[in-house]
């Protein structure tokens, strides 16, 4: 395992060096072929290309993209209410450039760097303290570095270097294109529950914030990316597989399906996540506090009709080498796991774009990780048991298309429901179980993609 030190300059050499050979590789190309040119082009995501010189190969493309995904988060958690202007976390608001190289062969080169713009996060926000930035990251309010990577496409797969997104991170099957308002479901990106659950002198126990930083395994490399190595195989009938290693015993593997079968769009994949170094259990944002993880789901969208359903779970587990994956009676916590689901409907209804409408339920289940219930005689937090359920809407402008561009307005409920195991106090261990005051979300915002 490379010290924390080295392991941030390896993120940037690592980049800085993909970036130099794409440009080597691109001036050899040149040499090697005298009789053309070569091209340069650059282009949106969406749009016809903004400028092209030369012709023949090799072909340099260049692509600058961004997203705004900006909210007004309203939250009550029953004693304190407040309302947020936020980022919107699992479609977070971003700006990057991408590069690929095409010499005019089954091979290719790309380089991409993304960075982050997390005014405030959506799904760390919580009333009661004022508290309007992730928790535990120094810099909020700042850029932030998301992708820094560079990859070789070959008829083999894609091979990536650099701080690039692990495994884990693209397992959830989302065959209605739903994230836009997911901001308080962190069960559509894997994770277990870790709620903060807060106990004042004098008032009842509540849910304050969703999830804590430590939760979802998407989380990984959102805030503070590490140095992956990551293959990707080609698409073989739908189906691809892929596996990310970091440094030290840190690793993922996952399978994913995208197809059509009969009349149903079939979106499936399962992943599987380890993480054995300790360093970074607690130590370093975003390295959730376990060991082993799986996940997986499966959504079908019926075409002709516009319905469609996803369900998944996950389930994480511990092999005792954390104090608190032991309770009080010295015997190894129990595993966590969670469970969502998501129904809902794709039409353009009134011809200005499709519309979606959506519910989602979830359960989660979280073993506590022993930490004192504040206002208490050294009571500890146990295990934790949370239901989720809300509804939404989103609305695709298609207006929008003819600027190059793709725009969302969406609003959306969540409502968190929840209790926890705890102890007594210190001199008494014996648990009991106490219900928390529910969490009301209520937002509303728009998402822009360029």
């Amino acid at each position: 395992m490379f010290p924390r030190g080295l392991s941030r300059d390896l993120h940037r050499i690592a980049g800085i060096a993909a970036g130099l050979i794409m440009l080597l590789l691109a001036s050899a190309a040149s040499a090697a072929n005298e009789d053309h040119d070569g091209r340069l082009i650059l282009k949106t995501r969406y749009a016809e290309p903004l400028f092209s010189a030369g012709s023949g190969d090799p072909a340099l493309t260049l692509t600058p993209y961004g997203q705004a995904n900006i909210t007004a988060l309203f939250s009550d958690d029953g004693q304190e209410a407040d309302s947020f202007i936020v980022d919107n976390n699992p479609s977070s608001s971003r700006l990057g450039v991408i590069a690929r190289l095409d010499p005019g062969t089954d091979w290719s080169l790309g380089f991409q760097y993304e960075a982050g713009f997390d005014i405030v996060g959506s799904t760390t926000v919580r009333a009661t303290d004022e508290s309007r930035t992730r928790p535990f990251v120094a810099g909020d309010n700042q850029p932030f570095t998301r992708l820094l990577h560079g990859w070789i496409d070959s008829p083999y797969g894609r091979m990536t270097i650099g701080e690039s997104l692990p495994v884990i991170a693209s397992w959830t099957p989302n065959p209605g294109r739903t994230f836009a308002t997911d901001q308080a479901s962190f069960f559509l990106i894997g994770g277990a529950f870790n709620p903060v659950i807060s106990s004042p002198s004098g008032g009842r126990n509540r849910i304050v914030r969703p999830w804590s930083a430590f939760a979802a395994p998407m989380q990984w490399p959102l805030t503070q990316p590490i140095l992956l190595f990551r293959y990707d195989s080609p698409s073989i009938g739908g189906v691809t597989f892929s596996a990310a290693k970091a440094q030290g015993d840190i690793f993922d593997v996952g399978v994913r399906y995208k197809g059509d079968v009969s009349r149903f769009a079939v979106d499936a994949s399962f992943a599987f996540h380890k993480n054995q170094e300790p360093d970074y259990d607690s130590a370093r944002i975003g390295f959730p506090e376990f060991e082993e993880a799986f996940v997986g789901g499966i959504g079908l969208r019926d075409r002709p009709t516009g319905l469609f359903g996803v369900v998944g779970a996950n389930y994480r587990m511990f092999d005792g080498s954390n104090t608190n994956d032991f309770d009080g009676d010295g015997a190894r916590r129990p595993d966590d796991f969670g469970l969502w689901g998501q129904v809902g409907l794709r039409r353009n209804l009134f011809g200005i774009g499709d519309t979606v409408v959506y519910g989602v339920v979830g359960y989660g289940h979280d073993r506590g990780e022993g930490r004192f219930v504040p206002g208490t005689a050294g009571s500890r937090w146990l295990e934790t048991r949370v239901v989720m359920a809300g509804v939404n809407v989103i609305q695709e402008i298609d207006a929008a298309k003819k600027l190059g561009t793709r725009l969302e307005l969406y609003a959306g409920y969540r409502q968190w429901r929840g209790d926890f195991l705890r102890t007594t106090s210190a001199a008494d261990p014996t648990p009991f179980r106490e219900d928390a005051d529910p969490l009301h979300l209520i937002t509303s915002g728009f998402r822009l993609r360029f």
